[in-house]
């Protein structure tokens, strides 16, 4: 996946500004209140690695990771909050043939999370995951056989690593198991979760994981996924493995293109959604709190006050528009709109009363 941000600036064409009166997160039911971003606390910039037709790094709590593709498919590089690369480690086993990284995410340890799949010596292929310490060492590692195909990866303060992603025989094997989500302890598999057959046709269902359109956190109690297509979120509880699941209702928004998400520490949900995919004169974003009810099947998203812009097609996104939610920093939500030069922003999440 290839940058295509249009950070170019342009005069504004049509912008449309406005709120709701919404109830959050964390907040008494039936109490109303405003929900806006602060002003950018901090703006950091990574040269070496958002640019323009760059692959997309990604964000993991508070680092950023890049696939160095281009030099190595089994090495990643992670940043910190202040642009500076602070580790490279190499995936690839001594033992093995090739190795290539799918999905990177942040080690507990303060080093890298990496899964994907090798080649040994024998031509047999697996799939591993793996984790480094603080000085890029390869510490953990686990690898087992089959096709499944990682898409994102996480760790819980447990230890315990997170795969969201699909296994290519399945779709052919009635004994096959077709979870997409999967749990690993030291030892290897421990336990897997929600059905590919369960959130849609299998065509759709792993289009929308390979495309980077879903969206995977480990939290403390529990594991969140967000499949955006299927318009579904999960929460995974981490103890008892027990699951829960919404429909998300997506009736009063800009979009149904997933372009972020995020869990804040203190447990609520953000996603920025636009019409990007759709045919349209116009094209609409905007950034939306999710809110799960455990009385209820059904998620809503509510609007964060001051973030819808609408702007004609012919013509690129005034600044100002948030075009990227690349998750959260503790509390603060981390973003990238025109006029940040490339850059990532942190902002706080404002609430008051209306």
């Amino acid at each position: 996946m290839r940058f295509q941000f249009p950070f170019t600036k342009t005069s504004v064409a049509a912008v449309v500004l406005f709120c709701l009166a919404t109830t959050t997160n964390g907040q008494l039911s039936g109490s109303k209140t405003t929900v806006t971003l602060s002003e950018p606390m901090r703006t950091t910039y990574y040269p070496e690695i958002i640019c323009p037709h760059c692959i997309i790094p990604h964000w993991d709590r508070d680092h950023l990771f890049r696939l160095e593709i281009d030099k190595d498919p089994a090495l990643v590089s992670m940043f910190d909050r202040d642009g500076k690369k602070v580790l490279e480690a190499d995936f690839k086993p001594s033992d093995a043939v090739s190795a290539s990284v799918a999905a990177t995410g942040s080690a507990h340890s303060g080093g890298i999370l990496a899964a994907g799949g090798l080649t040994v010596k024998d031509g047999s292929l697996r799939q591993f995951i793996a984790e480094t310490d603080n000085a890029g060492h390869v510490v953990r590692l686990i690898t087992s056989k089959g096709t499944f195909y990682s898409r994102r990866v996480c760790e819980t303060p447990d230890g315990s690593l997170w795969i969201l992603g699909y296994d290519w025989d399945s779709r052919n094997s009635p004994d096959a198991d077709k979870n997409i989500l999967r749990r690993f302890d030291n030892k290897g598999p421990a336990r897997s979760f929600i059905s590919l057959d369960s959130i849609g046709n299998p065509r759709e269902s792993i289009s929308q994981i390979t495309t980077g359109r879903s969206y995977l956190h480990c939290g403390t109690d529990h594991v969140s996924l967000y499949l955006g297509p299927s318009a579904l979120y999960f929460e995974v509880h981490v103890s008892s493995g027990r699951v829960s699941r919404w429909n998300v209702d997506m009736s009063s928004v800009v979009g149904s293109k997933a372009d972020g998400f995020a869990a804040t520490d203190d447990g609520r949900i953000f996603v920025a959604l636009s019409n990007a995919s759709e045919t349209g004169s116009e094209r609409k974003r905007g950034l939306y709190e999710l809110t799960a009810p455990a009385s209820s099947a059904t998620a809503t998203l509510t609007l964060v006050q001051g973030t819808i812009a609408v702007f004609p097609s012919s013509q690129l996104a005034p600044d100002g528009t948030l075009l990227r939610l690349w998750g959260a920093d503790g509390n603060d939500l981390v973003v990238t709109t025109t006029g940040d030069n490339w850059g990532l922003s942190w902002r706080k999440v404002l609430v008051g009363d209306n």
